[in-house]
């Protein structure tokens, strides 16, 4: 696989203090409650003629015919029900991590850590320095990965940190070093599953996979933070990817449904997510519910000075300096600028209709505050309850509506356009996944066919044994078009606007009767 897949999850979950240090395909619009450098704001893939392809942007995927393995289910890329334990895998997770973040602190260690995050992920399975990469693994990543071990069948992933009663920036702070860490278990993992697959040892190389899922779940479902949840995405990719790899070496044996166990509702899904970060914004000291009746000019101006305080302190924690915005409205500015906006908002309710005269300038500001950010989180939040794939395109309106807003220089919007959960961003991150599982998965039905009759199989709707996948981007079947015997072009839907990979020459091969 390409290695710029993972690289592309990773960029919905950038975070400014602690990069993974890949590029954003689409960094032009920042929009999130947590995370403001989850920068992309993904804009509908747009229609594509079926008919033409970029020959500079095919990419090769060489396979070789495999049969289903025997029995079935030999190779898991999930715990099989008879090993599943109703323990905890966090106790787990979180000594890997500190094991993994203490050997980064060692000084010795550093030039290995710097190859194994950086260097060797770009070298293909046959470019591994397989004796310097197994003395890194023996000596630096045996406590790490021997505690995934471990936890390998602990199904439950209870946190409890109490963060439902800590303030927004509290939980930034709280739990963003935990992902930063568990990213860098993800590689170190990513890199022994490799070298499994480089060496022929695909029962070490399904264990691999296997930790590699869990760990996502970890990072996933362990909290309902938005960027918790992006992670886990991102490290269930950077194991696809490897898997990708893997499927095109001469003797790997077939993950139909291997990758068929990979319980999407456990790592893809966001809805969850993306509602609990929509609360944070009433977390904010100076959001509180207000009473029903005027609180008068000085309490007003606390509130205000409370809320952006609060709000300042959210953006600094998710790795964002103070906005132009946000520094106006801790000078007061922001009363002067609104209020006469607030007041004519505010006549237009039921609440306040007859009663807007009544309230003072800033009291005036403070309770449009509350109104408008309530009215545009549930902007956002109302279309995460629909599937993504359907809700695209009207997000997108959304998100051009309020950067014309924020263009406008209405301070109110564009603050709420950093404290906004990411809806479209992390709704995209899912269907990637998903998309990237069936599309596997339908290259493994291929291998299936191929080792049943010796050819390629005319069309997908041929395959008799299991069924090729749908792609979740547009719902339909992946385009598919056999050119011979052993070749075809398997082609799925972009991922974002400029996504140039998405179509791929199949190349057949026929095993040499020595292998």
């Amino acid at each position: 696989m390409n290695k710029t897949c993972f690289n592309r999850l990773q960029s919905l979950t950038v975070l400014a203090a602690c990069a993974w240090g890949f590029s954003a395909p689409d960094a032009a619009y920042a929009q999130v409650m947590v995370s403001p450098a989850i920068t992309q704001r993904d804009a509908d893939v747009p229609n594509q003629d079926r008919n033409s392809i970029d020959e500079s942007s095919v990419q090769t995927l060489t396979i070789w015919a495999s049969a289903e393995p025997q029995p079935a289910m030999r190779y898991r890329f999930w715990p099989a029900p008879h090993n599943r334990l109703a323990k905890n895998v966090m106790p787990m997770i979180g000594r890997s991590v500190v094991f993994q973040a203490s050997l980064k602190r060692n000084e010795q260690v550093k030039t290995h850590f710097t190859k194994a995050e950086q260097d060797w992920p770009e070298l293909s399975l046959k470019e591994l320095p397989t004796a310097e990469v197994h003395e890194f693994l023996n000596r630096y990543s045996r406590n790490v990965l021997a505690e995934l071990e471990r936890g390998e069948n602990c199904m439950l992933t209870a946190y409890d940190l109490d963060i439902d009663r800590q303030s927004a920036a509290a939980i930034v702070n709280t739990l963003l070093p935990e992902f930063q860490e568990m990213r860098g278990v993800a590689r170190i993992l990513n890199l022994r599953l490799r070298l499994a697959a480089a060496e022929g040892r695909w029962d070490d190389f399904s264990r691999d996979c296997r930790l590699s899922f869990r760990l996502a779940e970890a990072a996933s479902r362990s909290t309902d933070f938005l960027v918790g949840r992006l992670v886990g995405i991102a490290i269930a990719g950077l194991a696809m990817q490897s898997i990708e790899e893997a499927m095109q070496e001469p003797n790997c044996p077939n993950f139909y449904w291997a990758l068929a166990s990979i319980p999407e509702e456990r790592l893809f899904e966001t809805r969850e997510a993306i509602e609990f970060d929509g609360t944070l914004v009433s977390r904010l000291n100076g959001n509180e519910p207000l009473p029903d009746e005027p609180i008068g000019p000085e309490a007003a101006r606390m509130r205000l000075k409370q809320l952006t305080t609060s709000a300042n302190d959210l953006l600094t924690a998710s790795g964002t300096t103070s906005e132009k915005g946000s520094l106006q409205l801790m000078a007061g500015l922001y009363v002067v600028t609104m209020v006469d906006t607030a007041r004519e908002a505010l006549q237009k309710t039921d609440q306040w209709r007859d009663r807007v005269q009544a309230l003072s300038a800033p009291e005036a500001v403070l309770r449009y505050t509350h109104l408008r950010f309530n009215q545009l989180q549930d902007d956002w939040m109302k279309w995460s309850l629909l599937p993504p794939e359907q809700a695209a395109k009207f997000i997108d309106r959304q998100e051009n509506s309020m950067k014309r807003s924020s263009a406008s220089g209405n301070v109110l919007e564009s603050l709420v356009a950093h404290l906004s959960p990411a809806v479209k961003a992390a709704s995209r991150a899912g269907l990637r996944a998903r998309q990237e599982k069936f599309f596997l998965m339908t290259v493994e039905a291929i291998r299936i066919h191929a080792a049943q009759s010796g050819v390629l199989p005319n069309q997908l709707s041929d395959l008799d044994s299991v069924p090729a996948m749908t792609d979740p981007l547009t719902l339909v079947p992946f385009e598919y078009l056999r050119t011979s015997d052993v070749g075809a072009t398997l082609k799925r839907a972009a991922r974002y606007p400029s996504d140039k990979q998405t179509t791929f020459q199949i190349n057949l091969m026929k095993k040499d009767r020595n292998q």
